[in-house]
């Protein structure tokens, strides 16, 4: 999807490689459980949803957030950045 208005051009630049890497790498899920999951729901979201309750309790993002998440994103260069700051806004 397009987070950003269509007047933007920023982009997120974060694929499906960095969301499973992190989840390997920080969260301790296996390939597998991450696939048996995408599968079940078809939604990257949903998937992580589902991924995270086994590993942590919840904590509530406010929208701003998100937002300084996108736009945080949006202005970095390095993969290992974005998947950084992936996990900081998962954990």
């Amino acid at each position: 999807g397009q987070p950003f208005p269509a007047t933007r051009q920023e982009t997120l630049n974060l694929g499906w490689a960095s969301v499973q890497r992190v989840f390997i790498d920080q969260f301790g899920v296996s390939p597998d459980q991450i696939a048996s999951a995408y599968l079940k729901t078809g939604d990257t979201g949903a998937m992580a949803q589902i991924l995270l309750r086994r590993t942590r309790t919840q904590r509530e993002l406010r929208l701003q957030d998100i937002l300084d998440f996108f736009s945080f994103l949006a202005g970095t260069r390095t993969v290992q950045d974005r998947q950084d700051a992936l996990y900081r806004v998962l954990r």
